[in-house]
């Protein structure tokens, strides 16, 4: 009996449960990718629909007119919330330190607070790029872009590779907080774009947007190639999607967002009267095009091959050295859940195992609540990023993972805009900075 119930919780469970989540996953992919042909429709009138193979009705609806906005006004508020969010990370740490009794050591010690984990191999790879031999070796899976940035601004800093590195992460964060506001401010309007911005702003992980991480970066570029497919400029996102995606292996994923805006572009010129032929064409065009995001990953590729001599080397590297292989969503849910329980070391399990249990199903609740509320690309790109970022066998930052999915602070904003819900927002917001500051800055436990 022990045996059979072993059977079923660690095997048949586990596997049931990964079989629903895709069938779910795809459902969803059906009804945000079906949304250009059938507007406004729920999953299940979308379904419907398609079976008794009924058209969508024939509505040529004018675009909402983009709210106007100052860019220069927007841009000093942003860097303004940039300010204060950055100097709240600060105090959270120096009161860290001054708790510890160590302050002084913390002030003296300031870069070794602030440099951890993966911010050295990138200021590594800045340095002396990638390499075939000793232990470097292995940060061959680190993506190109964002050490290939900061070793082209190091110029500014008299080659000093860390001030370079903070220099593009902060700059790529204040990008991020203008392309935000616009990305929000037409699917809502500016009191949402705001609430949108501010969220991204104070995230409780934004302390990896400011240091030698990519995550800014990435972040800045997903909005961007988001943005610039929204305002018809397919080729421009189609470029700096490729872009994202030498950034971070998930970058490859802006393409369902882009994508969809071009199948929205061609079922508009299609109720405007264009031939059906004219609009297959347009479609095959739109989709070859998108594919060119590819390119990111391929010039990633190539790197791999020019470094190592095979093109895959990052994926045994990740499998050899961090344990580290394609699994799926479910599965890490069990194991996070488990290790949050009970995992030996408190610091790895307060600052990892904990965090990423909690985190995880609440962005999966937030996904659902907003299912039918949220921008179709929004939704398809979230939804995607969920069950590629959380699927590895061996999953440690997850929470850092979650921060730089762009869709999380529209979401965000939909569910808070009553005061009540703001303020709500704003303690939980403020309470897990000081945890995870505290942890990053003065424990090193937060990966």
């Amino acid at each position: 009996m022990a045996e059979w119930l072993t059977w079923v919780l660690t095997g048949a469970l586990p596997f049931l449960v990964s079989v629903a989540m895709v069938v779910m996953l795809c459902l969803l992919l059906f009804r945000y990718f079906a949304e250009p042909f059938y507007p406004g429709l729920s999953l299940v009138e979308t379904v419907g629909r398609v079976r008794r193979k009924e058209a969508a009705p024939v509505v040529i609806k004018e675009s909402p007119r983009r709210p106007g906005y100052h860019l220069g006004q927007v841009v000093l508020w942003v860097a303004g919330l940039w300010a204060v969010s950055r100097a709240l990370i600060l105090l959270i740490a120096l009161v860290g330190a001054y708790l510890q009794g160590d302050l002084w050591g913390f002030v003296r010690d300031f870069e070794y607070h602030w440099v951890r984990w993966d911010a050295n191999h990138y200021l590594g790879l800045a340095e002396n790029w990638y390499v075939n031999e000793g232990d470097p070796r292995f940060h061959i899976v680190f993506y190109p872009l964002y050490p290939l940035t900061v070793m082209i601004f190091r110029f500014l800093f008299m080659g000093n590779t860390i001030l370079s590195a903070v220099f593009v992460s902060n700059i790529c964060l204040i990008v991020s907080g203008v392309l935000m506001y616009d990305l929000v401010l037409k699917e809502q309007n500016r009191a949402g774009a705001r609430r949108a911005v501010v969220y991204l702003m104070f995230c409780p992980l934004s302390l990896f947007y400011s240091i030698p991480y990519s995550e800014a970066l990435f972040l800045m570029l997903c909005l961007l190639s988001v943005v610039l497919a929204r305002r018809r400029h397919f080729g421009w996102a189609v470029f700096c999607g490729a872009l994202c995606a030498a950034t971070r292996s998930l970058g490859v994923l802006i393409a369902a967002p882009v994508y969809l805006e071009m199948l929205r572009q061609a079922r508009e010129r299609s109720l405007m009267g264009e031939s059906r032929a004219q609009s297959v064409k347009r479609v095959v065009g739109y989709t070859l095009l998108c594919c060119l995001i590819l390119a990111g990953l391929g010039a990633y590729l190539l790197l791999n091959y020019q470094v190592t001599g095979n093109p895959f080397q990052f994926l045994i590297y990740q499998s050899e050295h961090w344990s580290q292989r394609f699994g799926n969503i479910a599965d890490t849910l069990r194991y996070t859940m488990e290790y949050a329980l009970n995992y030996h070391d408190w610091g790895t399990r307060m600052g990892t195992w904990i965090p990423q249990a909690v985190l995880m199903i609440a962005v999966l609740i937030l996904m659902g609540v907003t299912l039918n509320r949220v921008h179709p690309g929004d939704g398809a790109y979230a939804w995607l990023y969920m069950f590629m970022a959380m699927a590895p066998t061996w999953l440690l930052s997850g929470p850092r993972y979650i921060s730089a999915m762009y869709a999380l602070y529209p979401m965000m904003s939909m569910i808070t805009r009553r005061k009540g819900q703001q303020v709500a927002m704003a303690i939980v917001i403020l309470l897990l900075n000081i945890y995870f500051v505290y942890l990053y800055s003065i424990e090193g436990c937060v990966l």
